[in-house]
This record gives structure tokens, sequence and C-alpha cells, in this order.
């Protein structure tokens, strides 16, 4: 399932796509939007694709000056919930709290919910200037400044009804949970903290708590990715392994952290003999996948 939202001022600003397991595109269909808007990230359920239609507009004369997007609340944000392989118009929008999110956990669906788990912005961010500031949002549910929280969004597709709210007010990105439970009810996130860099967090999504595995003073990580162990009886039977750059050192490595043990020292260390340049996103492969 994926997406494509446009950059010019021509509809539609909205193309869903579903392709099936050898690659070839098996559906696509318009979705009618007001705006073009940057949409970045989509979830997922059993039945449903959902859409987040945040009010980030695109502005053609900001992108001359190289800000392409703009914060327009007054436009409002939605979530837009459409079954997996139905035609554009039959899409159904939630009315939400203005905000904006880059990256989500998982969706799923639970009863005659719709569940959604992701990283909430109070507003479009400075994204050059990602630290703790002191003005609460007071709508945000937690959330301070441009600093994202683990948030959580419940749509009840009988009777319309939007329940929303911070998970805790931990700051949290890059949002990863066990990718073999993508679309199903899942108990366990991962996500590091943008306000130290150093930070990963662990959360419990059932007791609503977390845990923090803090790396160390000058040591710089960015996205975990969650590797299950196999043969694993739970599911934050696993590790979570990012890469590290230690600034004292001058050394980048591969940190692995156990799951089940979360605040523990890491466990291994793999130490890389050249600098990985800072990214955003990876995937773990097993040796029989490859």
């Amino acid at each position: 399932m994926f997406h494509a939202y446009a950059f010019v001022p021509v509809p539609p600003f909205l193309v869903y796509s579903v392709a099936d397991r050898n690659g070839k595109i098996i559906h696509t269909t318009p979705i009618d939007l007001p705006r073009s808007v940057m949409m970045h990230d989509l979830a997922i359920t059993g039945k449903y694709t959902l859409f987040l239609d945040a009010p980030v507009v695109m502005d053609m004369a900001g992108a001359m000056r190289g800000k392409p997007f703009k914060w327009e609340p007054k436009f409002g944000a939605r979530i837009g919930v459409l079954p997996r392989h139905a035609a554009g118009d039959k899409v159904r929008w939630f009315e939400i709290k203005p905000c904006f999110v880059f990256h989500v956990f998982n969706a799923f669906e639970d009863g005659d919910e719709v569940n959604l788990y992701g990283c909430r912005y109070p507003k479009y961010p400075d994204l050059a200037n990602l630290i703790p500031q002191a003005a609460n949002d007071p709508g945000a549910g937690g959330a301070v400044g441009d600093i994202p929280i683990a948030y959580r969004w419940r749509l009840n597709l009988k009777t319309g009804k939007i329940t929303e709210g911070a998970l805790d007010e931990f700051d949290c990105e890059f949002p990863r949970i066990d990718d073999r439970l993508a679309g199903a009810k899942t108990r366990y996130g991962y996500g590091l903290s943008v306000s130290s860099g150093t930070a990963h967090v662990k959360f419990d999504f059932v007791k609503n708590t977390n845990e923090r595995h803090d790396l160390g003073k000058g040591r710089e990580t960015g996205e975990g990715v969650f590797v299950p162990r196999k043969d694993g009886k739970n599911e934050d039977d696993g590790y979570l392994i990012s890469f590290v750059y230690d600034h004292a050192e001058r050394q980048s490595e591969m940190a692995i952290i156990d799951c089940r043990d979360f605040k523990k020292s890491v466990i291994a260390r793999v130490l890389i003999p050249q600098r990985v340049p800072n990214g955003f996103h990876g995937i773990w492969l097993d040796d029989d996948v490859l």
C-alpha cells in the first residue's frame, strides 16, 4: 500500500495504490483533497488504509526560497479511513485536533474502532531546531513547542466518535514495531528521543508505560530497527539495532539492545572502521529471506 501526493496545484492531490507480492499494481484510485498537502506516511489495518490530511500545504512562492511547506492550522486536520481496495470516494474522514505527523507506529482494528499510534507534532516543526521549548500547546495533550510525542487516535466507525490523546509526555520520533505485526494489534513500540539524540524509548501500549535506554553523552544515534529473536515467544522477544556515532572516540558502531531488558547496557557493539553517515530508515532481512 502506498500513496503519492502532489507538489503542484493541480488535482488529484492524492493518489493511492496497492501492489501485490510480485510488485504488480492491482489497484489505483485518486482521493479528493481540497488542497495539496504534505503527507509523509500512511498506516494500514487488516481491512483499511489510513491517510493523514494535516494542514501543511504546498507553498509555491516559499519553494523558491527553499521552504515549500507552510503551516496553515485554519484548514484543520483529519484522518481518512478507506477500505483496502475501495475507490477513493469511499474514504471516510474523521476531524482531529490540528497537528502534523511524519511517522506512525501502527494501526489496527479493535471491534468498531480503528486505533492509530503515531508521533504527533502540535504544528509543523522547524526541522533545524528540534529542541524542547517552554510554551505548552493546550490542545496537544502534553506536546510542547515543536517536539513530537507518542500519541493515539481512536476512531469509532459505528458512532463517528473520535478519542485522542498523548501516551505520555516523552518526546518521540522514528517509531517502529515488530514489522511482522503491521496492521495487527501490537503491544510494544520503539522510538528515538529527538531532543537528546542519544536515547531509545520502548513503549508498552497496554500499560501506558515506557522505558528509556540512554546510550550516553556524545553518542549520537538514529532510528532503531526491531529484530525478532528466532523462535521468540513474546512480542518484545528480540533486539533493537541502531547505528551510533561516538563523537569523543570518532567511532561508528552498530549497537544491539535486548528489548526484554531494555534499560540494560547494550549486549553487543559492532565497531565499524568507517564513519556511517546519519540516515533515516532501515529494515532487517534475515538470511533465509535473502
